[in-house]
């Protein structure tokens, strides 16, 4: 998901993706252990969208506060 992508989304919604993504990230490093990871390169994919979100989230409340 691009950071273009994730302005038009509220901010529950990023939430909610954030919380799906980990679960899968966790999944994925579960089955990483047993060998049973058939796309690697997933993981890390996962693991940016993950730190951009957080990163948009981040903004979000800095700018909230700063507007207050």
């Amino acid at each position: 998901m691009a950071e273009s992508d994730l302005k038009d989304l509220s901010v529950e919604e990023l939430t909610a993706r954030l919380t799906k993504l980990k679960q899968e990230m966790l999944e994925m490093r579960i089955q990483a252990t047993g060998g049973k990871l058939d796309k690697p390169h997933r993981l890390r994919l996962a693991r940016r969208e993950v730190a951009r979100i957080m990163t948009w989230l981040s903004r979000h409340q800095q700018t909230k506060k700063q507007g207050s």
